[in-house]
């Protein structure tokens, strides 16, 4: 309560006591009509949403890390585990074979990277493509037996070209040049547990089919 005086000449001080105004309550939404709003209930139902699509990409990353990790071990630093053990004498080995065997071979050169063998081979002026590939095809057969690995079933080539124990072993891919063909230089691919040669031309049309043999290269 507030209080107000009033002064008269001749009267004493008056005190008259004013109501205090109580404060006013504010309509709720309900009271004046209006419906609530959906924003919370849209945030609510947006964000199962992501919470459902981030538990999808999380799974689809789990299967696909198990069957990596299943056919050739981690990604990174146990990718090259399970891999038989090749020697240099083993490649050196099939590089002077292959060189006294086909005066074609100018140069080669053979080094492992990982799972994969990398095979260089510089040809004579006048080497064709089909005997480029011939050849070639004799080079992998040379190293596949040098290996010294045991037969794989149902495989002309042994388990260093397939599987040993369970884990893949070695590819193998070619890099060709030289010889006077507009279709050197060359790439040819075996995976490891195919027999076929896959080779391409530099002149093939498909431009990324070339592109994917020179990554190889890498």
């Amino acid at each position: 309560m507030s209080k107000e005086r009033f002064h008269f000449d001749d009267e004493e001080d008056v005190v008259i006591q004013t109501p205090k105004k109580k404060a006013e309550k504010k309509p709720t939404p309900k009271e004046m009509g209006m419906k609530p709003s959906n924003n919370s209930k849209k945030k609510i139902k947006t964000r199962y949403i992501v919470l459902g699509i981030v538990a999808v990409l999380v799974l689809a990353l789990g299967i696909y890390l198990y069957s990596a990790l299943k056919d050739e071990g981690a990604i990174y630093g146990d990718r090259c585990e399970g891999l038989v053990t090749v020697q240099k004498s083993v490649l050196d080995d099939t590089v002077n074979e292959a060189k006294s065997k086909h005066s074609s071979i100018a140069s080669m050169n053979i080094e492992t990277a990982c799972k994969q063998f990398k095979v260089d081979i510089e040809f004579t002026n006048g080497t064709s493509v089909k005997t480029a590939e011939e050849i070639s095809k004799d080079v992998v057969k040379i190293l596949d037996s040098k290996g010294g690995q045991s037969a794989y079933e149902g495989s002309d080539y042994t388990e260093l070209l397939n599987k040993h124990n369970g884990v893949k072993q070695y590819e193998v891919n070619l890099y060709l040049t030289g010889g006077n063909d507009t279709d050197f230089p060359m790439y040819g691919t075996k995976q490891a547990g195919k027999d076929d040669i896959a080779f391409t031309l530099a002149s093939v049309k498909d431009q990324e089919t070339t592109n994917k043999a020179k990554a190889t290269e890498q």
